[in-house]
């Protein structure tokens, strides 16, 4: 059953999260949530930031993409992409230089890239980017929580782009249903 129907169809990049791929579980329940958009994705070298990024950007403006979603690590490169669309975020790993050498292995270069990408990213974030940007995060995420970073960087007032679910890192489809819905209906709202 679809959750969010526009008048206007959108085209939607869903970025994956480590150890994952074009086939993730939860760009298959995006798929089935979002019906009537285009939502695409591909598979993303996550350990080489540099490449992955270009990766995401050549996709933004090649597809006309309007919303990115990540989940986890893509998360961090939602945050990092082109700033003219609309992002949700999924328990977004924003500090990838110090979580991911707890998950895996990482080349010193790759470590070195995600600080300078956070650095970047983090620096100079304007109204428009807190306005278009949108968080969710489990309230039992076993991996890491961001929320608060999140809120202070991105939040707008009250908090109305911060979202904190009964979930731990990985969302089921049920768990998603109203949270993607409720980022839309953000987006359409501001």
């Amino acid at each position: 059953m679809a959750i969010f129907e526009l008048t206007k169809q959108k085209n939607i990049l869903y970025i994956h999260g480590l150890g994952s791929d074009a086939n993730s579980t939860t760009y298959k329940y995006l798929c089935e949530l979002l019906p009537n958009h285009n939502v695409t994705t591909d598979s993303f070298d996550l350990l080489n930031p540099i490449k992955t990024l270009e990766a995401i950007n050549d996709i933004i403006a090649r597809k006309a993409i309007s919303h990115v979603i990540g989940s986890s690590l893509g998360g961090f490169y939602a945050l990092c992409c082109n700033t003219s669309v609309c992002k949700i975020v999924i328990n977004p790993c924003m500090d990838p230089a110090v979580e991911i050498p707890k998950l895996t292995d990482v080349p010193d270069l790759a470590l070195s890239e995600f600080a300078k990408l956070k650095e970047s990213a983090y620096n100079d974030i304007d109204g428009e980017v807190r306005l278009f940007t949108y968080g969710i995060f489990g309230k039992n995420d076993e991996l890491f929580s961001y929320r608060e970073l999140f809120s202070k960087l991105y939040g707008c007032k009250d908090n109305v782009n911060v979202l904190q679910v009964e979930a731990n890192h990985k969302l089921t489809k049920s768990q998603l249903e109203v949270p993607i819905k409720k980022g839309f209906e953000y987006f359409s709202n501001s």
